[in-house]
């Protein structure tokens, strides 16, 4: 249940960080380019969220599937747990990396695009420089 639980959350995250990728590459300015690495990075720490819960669910599930069980078949059903566990894991790291590399991207095209004027911080540092 966690496993399908966390893969139907694992295609949606990747889904939502596919689609603000092409906008932020899409973006003609700074800000926009910045609000898709904002969202791409949110996204991977939702990713990272949804990772440990279904890891840790999947832990608790095994080993309490194990409590009452007769002891020729602990390791059996343990290791199913386990194997489910590692499983979610194989899933979950590339998905979260895919999503940081994502945010990684448009964090470094948005730093190909000048500063807007109307950005405050863009104008302080531009007095910094003057000085």
């Amino acid at each position: 249940m966690a496993l399908t639980v966390f893969v139907a959350a694992t295609v949606v995250i990747e889904a939502l960080a596919i689609v603000f990728l092409i906008r932020g590459l899409r973006a003609t300015s700074r800000a926009a380019c910045m609000r898709g690495f904002g969202y791409c990075a949110a996204l991977a720490l939702g990713e990272i969220v949804a990772f440990v819960a279904a890891k840790v669910s999947a832990l608790v599930v095994s080993f309490a599937a194990v409590a009452g069980v007769d002891p020729s078949q602990k390791a059996q059903l343990l290791s199913r747990g386990i194997d489910a566990t590692a499983t979610i894991e194989s899933i979950g790291v590339p998905a979260t990396l895919l999503a940081i590399g994502f945010a990684a991207v448009l964090f470094a095209r948005a730093r190909r695009y000048p500063p807007s004027p109307l950005d405050p911080a863009a104008a302080d540092q531009r007095q910094q420089v003057r000085r």
